[in-house]
């Protein structure tokens, strides 16, 4: 990501996030707080239901104590006292009970109020029968969630009655809890009402919950829900206008930021262009700032500084070919002196041998001329060299896959190939590069030969991979290495691998590399001698050749 991308990211970031966090805090605070409040109100309102149901326990208690002492069901008591097979019927005594039934120890229904389908069948009663207990209770109707209660009428003998909790109960209950109300009849004893106990509430999500009575027992639940009231969904209004007023904030502050981050990306890229242009080598374009300020006082400073900069390469080109031409002349000047001396000897052994009338002068005649011509041929092979050098063109950019620029090896080494003292591979034959072909392949050439050159014996490896910005080459050897004079950085003319050698060859592969925009470096290893080339995949060549 480009600075001004980073840039403006954490200014969104910076812009956004504090109020987000706000809002989110603000929203989950006033949620908790209206949730506690829920919480309260449905407290109180089981604080109610108390009262109500200790008022009906003890309206169920006292309606079934006023039945028992009642004329009618002291004669039943006596009547099946006396008579243990004699099933009889009982009037319902009060209006309140919603059914009465005089049952024996065992539960078995031996006299009924309203029920007589119900006689000599078996009532489901807890062990504990000194308090009201849930039951569902059947009539013509069907199944009816209800309250029931014992109260002893002799040794053998009990009277079981209670009232039904229906729909009138229900809407009774409501009014007073301030919540909805539920009769759930118990489907299994590991239900989830099962779990929870009575007048203790749970938190359901979107609403509390709280059973009321019954039990898994008792085969039913009188179950309250407090729904949310309107302070929740005040809160989040709340929430929501101050968010809104927030995001405006934001927009507005984004919105500025932007801008003013726009205009300094502006000036900032245009600075990054011009760094670009120096470094493709172009000094002569100033750079300008699109407003005043410290941008403008910058691009002055850049001017300037890229001015100066162009003095000083013009200066330090003219002293390096300075320096070079000074060192080829030594050389051309050294060599020559070298073959003309014995051209010298060899004149002046042939004339004293003409002069003196020697009877083998026609063998010395044939060795003066030889070595004459012998070392007007070397001289000639040194001429060439830098007549080669010196007229190097600039390189001829084109696009070319990676395997062309080493096919014509192949053609060119066939035997060397053939017989396993060379190998040319490359991973990426088919990526596109873009260098001048015909000076690669005198490049990889002039590598081969003199690596090749350096013994009968030697192999050598050459390697090529194109990376998303970089050719690679790579050529390996088993000779003898380097010498130090060319480590050491002298690879100059005058400094060779070969006897007789002129130093040439590497001078030119790094004319080559350098007209190329890339980097060859010289190294010894275990094995031999290794040159390692480096040169961008696109046209990017020094400047001022």
């Amino acid at each position: 990501m480009s600075f001004s991308g980073r840039l403006r990211l954490s200014l969104l970031l910076v812009a956004l996030v504090p109020p987000i966090v706000a809002v989110a805090v603000m929203y989950v605070y006033t949620s908790h707080q209206a949730r506690q409040a829920e919480i309260r109100r449905a407290d109180r309102s089981l604080q109610t239901f108390r009262p109500f149901q200790s008022s009906r326990q003890a309206q169920l208690r006292a309606a079934l104590q006023t039945a028992a002492d009642d004329p009618s069901i002291r004669r039943a008591v006596l009547q099946l006292t006396a008579d243990e097979s004699l099933v009889t019927s009982i009037q319902s005594i009060s209006s309140i009970l919603d059914f009465l039934e005089i049952i024996d120890r065992t539960g078995r229904v031996r006299a009924s109020a309203g029920r007589p389908g119900l006689i000599d069948r078996q009532v489901t009663v807890p062990n504990d029968r000194a308090d009201v207990f849930p039951t569902v209770e059947y009539d013509l109707s069907g199944a009816h969630a209800a309250d029931a209660a014992c109260l002893e009428l002799s040794d053998r003998l009990l009277l079981y009655g209670g009232v039904f909790f229906d729909e009138a109960d229900r809407r009774m209950l409501e009014g007073i809890i301030d919540g909805s109300v539920s009769i759930v009849f118990a489907r299994s004893r590991d239900d989830t009402f099962a779990r929870m106990t009575p007048l203790t509430l749970y938190d359901r999500g979107d609403s509390i919950e709280a059973v009321l009575s019954g039990s898994a027992d008792g085969g039913y639940y009188v179950v309250a829900g407090f729904p949310p009231s309107a302070v929740e969904p005040q809160a989040g209004s709340l929430v929501t206008v101050i968010g809104l007023v927030l995001l405006c904030s934001v927009a507005g502050a984004l919105a500025i930021g932007w801008y003013l981050t726009g205009r300094a990306t502006r000036e900032i890229k245009n600075l990054i262009e011009a760094s670009e242009r120096v470094a493709a080598g172009d000094f002569s374009t100033p750079v300008m700032a699109y407003e005043e300020g410290e941008f403008a006082k910058l691009a002055d400073s850049f001017t300037d500084m890229m001015f100066r900069l162009r003095r000083a390469r013009e200066d330090l080109a003219t002293a390096e070919k300075i320096a070079a031409w000074e060192a080829v002349g030594r050389k051309i000047a050294h060599e020559v002196k070298n073959p003309l001396t014995p051209i010298a000897i060899a004149v002046d052994d042939l004339r004293l041998s003409y002069e003196d009338r020697l009877p083998d002068f026609g063998r010395t005649l044939a060795e003066t001329t030889q070595t004459i011509k012998s070392e007007l041929g070397r001289l000639i092979k040194l001429l060439d060299g830098f007549v080669a050098f010196a007229r190097m063109p600039a390189p001829e950019f084109a696009t070319v896959p990676v395997d062309h620029l080493l096919q014509p090896l192949t053609t060119l080494y066939r035997h060397e190939i053939a017989d396993g003292r060379l190998t040319c591979t490359t991973t990426t034959p088919d990526d596109p590069v873009t260098v001048d072909p015909d000076q690669i392949r005198q490049l990889l050439v002039n590598a081969i030969k003199n690596a090749l050159e350096t013994g009968p014996h030697v192999t050598v490896t050459v390697t090529a991979e194109a990376t998303p910005d970089e050719l690679l080459f790579t050529v390996r050897d088993t000779g003898p290495g380097f010498p130090e004079a060319i480590l050491a950085g002298r690879a100059e003319p005058g400094v060779s691998m070969k006897s007789g050698g002129f130093g040439l060859g590497l001078v030119i592969c790094q004319r080559i590399v350098y007209d190329h925009g890339g980097l060859m470096q010289l190294a010894n290893d275990s094995s031999g001698a290794v040159i390692t080339i480096t040169l961008p995949r696109t046209h990017g060549p020094h400047s001022g050749h």
